[in-house]
């Protein structure tokens, strides 16, 4: 077991965990730092691995956001734009691939952006009216 802290650092306006070691904090990609005095601890807990941990208290989870991943059936799950990946494996428990081959819907962004949305397959009902409610095109092939 590891000691991990949800923490904001210094400088960030996002709370995220880290693994306290000593005086150095590892975050989930391998990066270190050393905890500051103007670090901010929300809550301390022993597990396993960051995959154990509950990432719906951190910047992770972005209910409001553009960007997120939409399953098939119509619940979205916001997470920031370049953040997809994280989210799928920490927030929500799954690999990108199997979101992927499940139909579930990849949301870059507002409906104005470039590049919207992506899915393998087609879209389910619900996912359909998610993106029409909210200006997204889709095709009729979609």
């Amino acid at each position: 077991m590891s000691k991990f802290i949800r923490i904001k650092t210094k400088g960030s306006k996002r709370k995220s965990w880290w693994r306290l070691e000593v005086d150095r904090i590892f975050n989930w990609a391998g990066g270190y730092s050393f905890l500051g005095g103007d670090d901010v601890i929300y809550e301390t807990v022993e597990a396993k691995s960051f995959e154990d941990l509950d990432w719906s208290k951190t910047y992770l989870n972005q209910p409001d956001s553009d960007a997120g991943w939409l399953d098939r059936n119509g619940r979205f799950y916001g997470c920031d734009s370049r953040d997809h990946d994280a989210c799928a494996w920490f927030l929500l428990k799954k690999k990108v691939s199997e979101l992927e081959k499940t139909g579930w819907v990849r949301v870059y962004g507002p409906p104005e952006c470039y590049l919207t949305w992506t899915v393998q397959g087609r879209l389910s009902a619900e996912q359909r009216n998610w993106l029409s409610r909210r200006g997204y095109v889709i095709r009729d092939d979609d």
